[in-house]
């Protein structure tokens, strides 16, 4: 699918994930909070890297 089912069908999910990968404006509040409460860290090279790979499969 190239877009999720429970977003507005106007949105570019690929797009949109391409675009959180690129900016890394998540990267911060990762380190800081998010892995804060994993079990298992991951790095955030490899959260993206999996984002990246999941763009490839619903990309058309």
């Amino acid at each position: 699918m190239s877009v999720c089912p429970s977003a507005d069908a106007k949105i570019n999910i690929p797009a949109l994930i391409t675009e959180f990968c690129d900016n890394s404006f998540y990267e911060e509040d990762y380190h800081s909070i998010t892995s804060y409460f994993t079990e298992d860290f991951v790095p955030y090279e490899d959260i993206i890297d999996n984002m990246k790979k999941i763009i490839k499969k619903i990309s058309f």
